[in-house]
């Protein structure tokens, strides 16, 4: 079984039209196709693009392993951690993003979008705020994150906020409710 196996992997290996090389900028592919870049970060960029979340995670991952934790692969991993619903994952991503480049509008913004899906609309206000002002608000998407994580902070604020003061309101008949006092 094992011998069946090994050969049918060295046919499918010979088979394979396929150049490698240790040059990260090298291309991949078999003529007439579209090559693909070996650069993990602009993989997992084309990844994103395309839905793949999973793999572009595993693509930024490798370039953390390449080139050290840089800005856009956090960035990245972040917003691919975020796609899959791993909240927390890429809140801790975005944060290191934002501390290695604390410039970086997305970084800001991508953190505004996972606060906010995480219920932390202070958090995400902050964060958008910070994003608006470092795109000097140009950016109609970023406005439109900021005003949104304003009204939930509102209606939060307004839900939660302070409760009015309750007393006891005889019905009569020994019978009381608990209502607001007027003051």
């Amino acid at each position: 079984m094992r011998t069946a196996l090994a050969f049918g992997l060295v046919a499918l290996t010979l088979g394979c039209t396929e150049s490698y090389s240790d040059d990260p900028t090298a291309f991949f592919g078999t003529p007439g196709e579209q090559a693909v870049v070996a650069d993990p970060t602009r993989s997992g960029h084309a990844l994103m693009n395309a839905g793949e979340y999973a793999l572009a995670l595993r693509a930024f991952q490798r370039a953390v392993a390449l080139n050290g934790p840089t800005p856009e692969a956090l960035v990245g991993m972040g917003s691919a951690s975020g796609k899959l619903g791993r909240l927390p994952q890429a809140e801790r991503y975005l944060r290191a993003a934002v501390e290695e480049a604390p410039a970086s509008v997305v970084a800001w913004n991508n953190l505004g979008v996972v606060l906010q899906e995480r219920d932390d609309y202070v958090g995400a206000a902050a964060a958008f705020r910070m994003a608006f002002a470092l795109d000097s608000g140009d950016n109609d998407l970023i406005r439109q994150n900021l005003n949104s994580a304003l009204l939930r902070q509102d209606r939060r604020d307004a839900v939660i906020g302070p409760e009015p003061a309750n007393q006891l309101v005889p019905l009569g008949h020994g019978l009381y409710i608990l209502g607001q006092s007027d003051g």
